[in-house]
């Protein structure tokens, strides 16, 4: 047939042996471009590092996300939690102490900062910080088990 080109078989491989010569077009990579982390990106993979177990991970996350948002209380609420569970307490102690500097009227660190204090063996500290989410909190009365 006229216009048509024919193919040979030559050693298995076919082979274009008249008409024009076609070419495929050149294969061009398609990259996804990831835009530069930020302290959100790093918050939630830690969470993922901790639902994988693997807490050091994690910290190592928070504590990038820390670096990119040093003023986030949230972050170093979760960063001084994860230290406090790693039994790294002076590290959560020095990090809740910013997050109330920042928010002294933060319950949930306010509850951390006694269980930290319970740990560290001080318990009129541990009773102060407990009495003070009290205060501020009046139906959070099963504080009373932590102590």
């Amino acid at each position: 047939m006229p216009g048509c080109s024919r193919l040979s078989v030559q050693q298995g491989a076919p082979q274009q042996t008249q008409g024009p010569s076609v070419q495929a077009p050149p294969q061009t990579e398609h990259k996804r471009v990831e835009p530069p982390p930020n302290s959100y990106y790093y918050f939630t993979e830690a969470q993922l590092m901790l639902k994988r177990g693997e807490r050091e991970r994690a910290v190592e996350m928070l504590e990038a996300a820390i670096a990119l948002d040093p003023d986030s209380s949230r972050l170093k609420h979760s960063l001084a939690t994860l230290y406090f569970l790693g039994k790294q307490v002076e590290e959560a102690d020095l990090l809740v102490s910013q997050v109330l500097a920042a928010q002294p009227d933060d319950v949930e660190a306010l509850t951390l900062r006694g269980r930290i204090k319970q740990e560290q063996k001080k318990p009129f500290e541990a009773l102060e910080a407990y009495e003070q989410v009290l205060k501020l909190s009046p139906d959070q009365q099963n504080i009373y088990l932590l102590v």
